[in-house]
């Protein structure tokens, strides 16, 4: 996987993760993961693997080429749509569409 594509990755896993008010412990504790290996993929500074990738996008209820989106905002988009969005998030989303 290219430098940038873990990096787009990475962006869009911290937006899905904060997105449904969790921590990058809670992640940790989900996937079996050290909270070091969730801040490493998020900031893009280890490739993230397939299975991770799959388990999120099931977890979260959303298409995993979605996590690949390299604009923000059709990420926030894809992600305002899924079942599993709560209304926090959608106040959020409609804060960060008006700055």
């Amino acid at each position: 996987m290219k430098e940038e594509t873990q990096k787009t990755v990475g962006r869009n896993l911290r937006l899905l993760r904060t997105a449904h008010g969790l921590n990058q412990q809670d992640i940790a504790n989900m996937f079996a993961l050290s909270r070091s290996v969730v801040t490493h993929y998020e900031n893009g500074r280890r490739y993230q693997d397939s299975e991770f990738l799959f388990n999120i996008s099931i977890y979260f209820n959303i298409d995993m080429a979605s996590l690949f989106e390299p604009n923000p905002r059709d990420f926030l988009n894809i992600i305002a749509n899924g079942i599993n969005t709560s209304e926090q998030f959608r106040e959020v989303a409609s804060t960060y569409y008006t700055l």
